[in-house]
């Protein structure tokens, strides 16, 4: 018997008030903030203005930070391999 895999339900609503989006781009410049929601400086004490066109990782202990320009582009490998195979 197949059993389906249990769907993921969010409990808030992605742009609410209380939560704080960043976006940032897969295509050039990987992980590039390109823009985000007000709360960003009161959450990261970081000028949202001065933050625009630098990398998400400014936000992230640098543990991590060093590491996850590179899993953004296996992620974006990985997308396009699943793409192609799709195609076919």
């Amino acid at each position: 018997m197949h059993q389906s895999k249990p769907k993921m339900v969010l409990e808030s609503d992605v742009f609410s008030k209380d939560n704080c989006v960043v976006f940032i781009t897969l295509i050039d410049n990987i992980g590039t903030i390109r823009r985000m929601q007000n709360k960003f400086e009161s959450l990261f004490g970081l000028d949202s203005k001065q933050s625009i066109g630098k990398n998400i990782n400014i936000i992230m202990p640098s543990i991590i930070g060093k590491y996850h320009n590179k899993v953004l582009e296996n992620y974006i490998l990985k997308s396009g391999k699943n793409t192609e195979n799709k195609m076919e």
